[in-house]
């Protein structure tokens, strides 16, 4: 299952936004991707998160396994409002 996030923060993912991405993130069993720019990285891991640099107006992908969907589902308004503010 992949889904498409979008920043909206012009600052990008820097440390407070990756914490809090990493810390809805732990919550879905199993493993979680972020796929940005052509590199996949662990989504559980704040210092892999942060390597990416993913800038402000981008877009990431999310990937877990079909049956993390519904975790996914309990954690995306998080996301979208993680990845919004700041």
């Amino acid at each position: 299952m992949i889904r498409r996030y979008r920043i909206r923060d012009s600052l990008g993912v820097h440390a407070r936004p990756a914490a809090k991405l990493v810390k809805a993130l732990a919550s879905i069993p199993g493993s979680v991707v972020i796929e940005y720019d052509g590199r996949r990285v662990n989504a559980k891991s704040i210092l892999e998160v942060m390597s990416l640099g993913i800038r402000g107006g981008e877009s990431f992908a999310l990937e877990c396994e079909a049956d993390q969907i519904d975790a996914l589902d309990r954690v995306d308004v998080e996301l979208l409002d993680i990845l919004s503010s700041e």
